[in-house]
């Protein structure tokens, strides 16, 4: 199941790549802050766990999330605030929202309704997070 975690990763980050333009983007290994950055996006796949054949099925299930961390450096003349901020955030959600589905390898990753989570920021930064599960079903 290694290769098609790989592919997972690879399609989740290449749609959020894709569809938020013009803002940095941190992935795994890289640098979360991009320097002369006022507005910024981390983001991981992180996979929870791997389920067995159902009986029945011929299916395995891998299931994950896409975690997206929303930064802006907080005050200051000309940069964003908490509006930029959750314009962010509401454009991952919009991306992996339930029932969206990206194709990984050929077969849909499915997914389940985003959810807040507790994002904490550096000094003189705002921060917001968002976890979005997914499923994949593989042979």
């Amino acid at each position: 199941m290694a290769d098609e975690r790989t592919n997972i990763r690879a399609a989740l980050l290449t749609r959020v790549n894709d569809n938020v333009p013009g803002i940095p983007i941190s992935w795994p290994g890289v640098p979360a802050l991009v320097a002369g950055a006022n507005l910024g996006l981390e983001v991981d796949v992180i996979f929870d766990a791997e389920r067995p054949r159902a009986l029945g099925t011929a299916l395995n299930r891998i299931d994950g999330h896409l975690q997206a961390i929303a930064w802006a450096r907080a005050g200051g003349n000309g940069q964003p605030g908490t509006d930029e901020l959750e314009g962010l955030v509401d454009d991952v959600r919009a991306l992996f929202s339930r029932n969206q589905t990206v194709t990984a390898a050929g077969q849909p990753v499915i997914f389940k309704t985003p959810q807040p989570v507790q994002a904490t920021a550096d000094d003189g930064f705002l921060a917001r997070g968002l976890r979005c599960p997914f499923y994949y079903f593989t042979a």
